[in-house]
């Protein structure tokens, strides 16, 4: 790929179709270059799985969880959709402040992987402040610390790393050089692949 070859629509991307383009134009993305730049707003460490009792050691817990119920809390505008996720060690619940969309995403009886700071309110452990993703039983995610991304209704965590692949695979060397065009952007490989790669494994 070269430098003008950035500058193209994601829509050259395999699986990037009009509707997929629209949520990433949500996010800021529109080109190549852009979902390059699209870099991690955390990283989650799945080398260890903590417990929900664990909540009080580390500023933020990674946990697999199974969801038990949902509920709405208050009333009109200000209704808010409450999760109750569990593990072996105990339950909690997820406030989904502005993200009512998840009542179609966390379905009771399904696992996901939460990465999040909880606290006692209210006489029970709660998290507003969480990133999540579907748990799939074959992963090469596992093991490993993974970036997370800032999403939107429609995005999940799964696509954008998939589609980022894409994308770094395209700036990988090529052999010869090409006719009349602008060099090949060698300093973006290392900068993209270690912020999306995450920190040090």
């Amino acid at each position: 790929m070269y430098l003008q070859d950035l500058n193209q629509e994601v829509s050259v991307l395999k699986g990037v179709g009009p509707a997929l383009a629209g949520r990433l134009a949500r996010i800021g993305v529109r080109t190549v270059s852009d979902l390059l730049s699209c870099y991690p707003k955390d990283y989650q460490d799945r080398r260890e799985r903590d417990e929900l009792e664990n909540f009080l050691k580390k500023e933020r817990i990674n946990i697999l969880v199974h969801v038990h119920s949902s509920e709405w809390t208050g009333r009109g505008y200000q209704k808010i959709l409450k999760i109750c996720i569990k593990d072996n060690s105990g339950q909690a619940f997820l406030i989904c402040f502005g993200r009512p969309y998840f009542k179609n995403i966390l379905v009771p009886g399904k696992l996901f992987w939460v990465s999040g700071s909880f606290k006692m309110r209210y006489g029970e452990l709660q998290c507003s402040n969480f990133d999540l993703e579907a748990y799939e039983e074959r992963s090469e995610w596992f093991g490993r610390i993974i970036p997370l991304y800032g999403l939107t209704e429609g995005l999940t965590q799964k696509t954008l790393r998939r589609l980022i692949g894409q994308a770094l695979h395209l700036i990988q060397p090529e052999d010869g050089p090409g006719p009349e065009k602008e060099p090949r952007p060698e300093a973006w490989r290392p900068t993209c692949r270690c912020g999306h790669g995450g920190p040090t494994q």
